[in-house]
């Protein structure tokens, strides 16, 4: 999107600013959990969410492979066709996909 013009660090900026407050203000701690909700800071604890939310997002994502072998101990044939198919498409169009954001 920023390479065709869509889309720009300034639109991210007021994007995340507004989303926060947003999710912040549809999702208020709820009142009857006591002390022991969110660490017993209730509203207080809405920047530190959103700080997780932000390191969360800025650490690699798993490798793009497991998506076919941590689930069954033998992977089955449609898996195998999938995962397959899933290579060689990102061969051949691997530079439209963010992959530097994904363990190798």
């Amino acid at each position: 999107m920023l390479n065709q013009g869509w889309w720009d660090e300034e639109e991210e900026k007021g994007w995340r600013k507004s989303s926060r407050k947003m999710v912040t203000g549809r999702f208020p701690p709820p009142r009857d959990f006591g002390e022991g909700f969110w660490g017993g800071k209730g509203a207080d604890a809405a920047p530190q969410v959103m700080e997780a939310f932000e390191q969360a997002e800025r650490k690699p994502k798993p490798n793009v492979q497991l998506l076919f072998s941590d689930v069954y101990r033998e992977m089955p044939p449609h898996l195998r066709r999938q995962q397959e198919a899933l290579e060689q498409h990102l061969q051949h169009y691997g530079e439209h996909y963010p992959l530097e954001h994904f363990e190798k």
